[in-house]
């Protein structure tokens, strides 16, 4: 842990945890976007970067993480983080969480899943289907939300259950209509068939998250599922008699609290393990 000064910005090599010391610290966040976009997301730090294009800023409140996309992408960030206010920062090596993915296992689901419900959330808003949903409403259906693991994959055929997708990292093509769609994208309930474009030994990952049908529930998924492991039996759908729709408010945010982990509080869960502890602290 180490204080940082005012107007210090960040490096790209860390993820990093900011706890700031006043009771309205703000952490400047900014870049712009020229509005293209690729088979690979843009390494930034604000989720604005895919509101709208142009020059953008946003404050964050602590604590907050910044460089888990810089992890997973190992691209250059396309935005500056600015300490505004004094502020104490944990640095994370990417070679320690390296370290840890070897003693663990592949930890990418949980580093994805958070950035991409809240860039599919913003997407989502912008949809006709999604108008007259409430935020809660939108979250719950993103949180039982499915991951296909496309991973070598060079085609997938959609699952019935499946109503439409929110395509975040990646870029995929429908063969009965020739429409490309390239990452963050929504994807309508008329496409039942993709195909995965690029070559499946070099690609950035496919991130995309399956949206069921409402009358469907089950419990989330935490993990990479296989395409042919998506069925009724193996997801275990049952009719909804706990349909998003029938949820009220404080049990939708109930929900949202009992789900919602950040990659941050997953690595914490880690270094809480005495027996196998990789991150030791030199402060006295």
């Amino acid at each position: 842990m180490k204080q940082t000064k005012p107007n210090q910005t960040s490096t790209g090599t860390t993820v990093s945890k900011i706890k700031l010391f006043e009771s309205d610290p703000k952490l400047k966040v900014s870049g712009s976007n020229d509005g293209s976009k690729h088979n690979i997301l843009p390494n930034t730090d604000s989720l604005w970067y895919f509101i709208k294009p142009g020059l953008f800023w946003q404050y964050h409140i602590s604590p907050e993480s910044i460089g888990i996309l810089g992890y997973l992408l190992r691209t250059k960030s396309v935005t500056s983080t600015l300490c505004t206010k004094e502020s104490l920062l944990l640095n994370v090596k990417f070679e320690i969480i390296e370290e840890i993915e070897k003693k663990f296992g592949d930890l990418s689901f949980y580093m994805w899943r958070p950035i991409a419900l809240d860039i599919a959330r913003i997407i989502l808003e912008e949809e006709e289907t999604y108008e007259y949903w409430s935020d809660e409403r939108i979250m719950i259906h993103l949180e039982e939300g499915i991951f296909p693991d496309l991973e070598g994959e060079e085609a997938f055929e959609v699952h019935e259950a499946i109503a439409d997708m929110v395509l975040i990292q990646g870029k995929v093509h429908d063969p009965e209509t020739d429409v490309e769609y390239i990452g963050p994208a929504y994807i309508p309930r008329s496409v039942r068939n993709l195909t995965l474009v690029d070559d499946p030994s070099n690609r950035p990952r496919i991130v995309m998250i399956l949206l069921r049908e409402e009358k469907y529930h089950s419990q989330t998924i935490m993990g990479w599922i296989k395409p042919q492991d998506i069925s009724y039996k193996g997801l275990c759908l049952v009719h909804g008699i706990k349909r998003a729709s029938m949820y009220g408010v404080e049990q939708m945010q109930e929900t949202l609290a009992a789900h919602r982990t950040s990659f941050i509080q997953t690595l914490g869960q880690f270094f809480r393990r005495s027996e196998e502890r990789i991150l030791h602290s030199s402060a006295p």
